[in-house]
């Protein structure tokens, strides 16, 4: 704890998962326009799950000495931020 400058959060997007979501949608309605119409409906709705399950995460960095460090990441925004400010109340009680 002695090398911690300072505890940042970052958020990132919801990554590949999501555009591959959105790829497989658009395949599974070219497929229902050109007739193959159960494959297509598996792709859309496959791909539809898939987006609705691809959260953005959040991320915990450590500022340190030797650069910055990500802790740990999360999809609940919540227990990073509540990490954030035990961490930072740590330091408070340190000095």
């Amino acid at each position: 704890m002695a090398n911690i400058g300072s505890v940042s959060i970052k958020r990132n997007g919801p990554g590949s998962r999501a555009t591959i979501a959105v790829i497989m949608v658009a395949l599974g309605l070219v497929m229902l326009l050109n007739g193959a119409i159960a494959f297509g409906l598996f792709l859309t709705g496959f791909g539809a799950v898939l987006y609705k399950m691809a959260k953005p995460t959040t991320a915990l960095i450590l500022k340190t000495s030797s650069g910055d460090v990500q802790a740990f990441e999360s999809k609940n925004a919540q227990v990073v931020a509540d990490t954030k400010a035990a961490i930072e109340r740590a330091f408070v009680i340190r000095r």
